[in-house]
């Protein structure tokens, strides 16, 4: 069954699978789609201060 999943999550899903992914890369990009969310609610957060 092919699961639908939001594209960044099922590529984060599948990089984990991938065993000649490295380490590093994966933790850089999952740190890179955690800046690029925080960047999107970044300015509704400022807003609050």
């Amino acid at each position: 069954d092919v699961v639908h999943l939001p594209y960044l999550y099922a590529f984060t899903i599948n990089s984990l699978r991938n065993y000649d992914t490295s380490q590093y890369n994966l933790d850089q990009y999952i740190v890179n789609v955690i800046e690029k969310e925080l960047a999107t609610i970044n300015p509704f957060v400022q807003d609050l201060y």
